[in-house]
């Protein structure tokens, strides 16, 4: 989104208002936000989805993410206050699934859950966890979830 006067990019409105993304995405968001619920979800999330990416940014290194120093367990510990505004859940539907479930062009649809802004070192690393869409209900049964609108 493009200011008027200023020609320059609102961030505070991409960040904060969905409608800037695709509908395809469908955001979910805990009823009960704390930091134990977070961290009960991306645990779960780990324990059945099909594919958990630990990756971090180091700038010194790279100006892109690459595969994290530090195991699960070690990114899941540093979890804190700080980190609980970027935690996220997405329905992702008709994503290309080339990669993640397959070996060929498929389509169809993808849970997504993680977070970010663990910080450590001076880096900052991410969980990611993705799951067959029927695991979201699952997690509905464990948490109760808000569909963002």
């Amino acid at each position: 989104m493009k200011s008027k006067k200023t020609n320059e990019t609102n961030t505070e409105t991409l960040i904060h208002d969905i409608s800037a993304y695709p509908r395809r995405d469908i955001f979910y968001y805990l009823e009960n936000n704390t930091l134990a619920n977070i961290r009960d979800v991306v645990l779960w999330a780990r324990n059945n989805g099909f594919r958990t990416d630990v990756t971090m940014l180091d700038v010194f290194v790279s100006m892109g993410r690459i595969k994290s120093d530090k195991d699960f367990d070690t990114v899941f510990g540093l979890i804190n206050v700080k980190s609980k505004p970027f935690f996220v859940m997405i329905l992702r539907k008709n994503m290309n699934l080339y990669g993640y479930l397959y070996e060929e062009a498929v389509t169809g649809d993808l849970l997504e859950i993680g977070i970010r802004n663990i910080n450590a070192d001076r880096k900052e690393y991410f969980i990611i966890t993705f799951l067959k869409p029927e695991m979201l209900d699952e997690l509905k049964s464990r948490h109760e979830l808000m569909e963002a609108t």
